[in-house]
């Protein structure tokens, strides 16, 4: 018995997505120094609080 695959529209492409945020980010951070770009990491991180804060309101 053969299994046949059904192609489906997408909605969001994830590959694309991420290349545009990747090409994006190499624009904004282009000829930081080291440490300018620690701070842009450190910015646009999510902060650990609200992950704790989030999983103890499951409970």
């Amino acid at each position: 018995m053969s299994k046949k695959l059904i192609k489906t529209d997408k909605t969001f492409d994830t590959v694309k997505f991420f290349r545009a945020e990747k090409e994006k980010i190499a624009k904004e951070t282009e000829g930081m120094s080291f440490a300018e770009l620690k701070e842009y990491l450190n910015q646009r991180k999510i902060k650990q609080g609200i992950k704790r804060q989030t999983a103890q309101q499951a409970e």
